[in-house]
């Protein structure tokens, strides 16, 4: 079986995350352009969204996203 591409979603206002779901992709260019396509360009918006390929069985902390 192949492993899938797993995208965290997040999504909040202002410094707060008050969303967080799962994508899962067979395809990890299929998962960057998703994760380019979802994240946000601005993001001094008041509401934002950010998606980015996570490793599974890791800790992730939900916070705003800083590039």
């Amino acid at each position: 079986m192949k492993k899938q591409i797993i995208v965290l979603v997040t999504g909040g206002k202002n410094d707060d995350v008050d969303t967080v779901r799962v994508v899962l992709f067979d395809s990890y260019s299929e998962a960057v352009a998703f994760c380019n396509q979802t994240t946000d360009k601005n993001k001094d918006e008041k509401y934002w969204t950010f998606a980015d390929i996570i490793e599974e069985n890791k800790t992730y902390e939900p916070i705003r996203y800083e590039h």
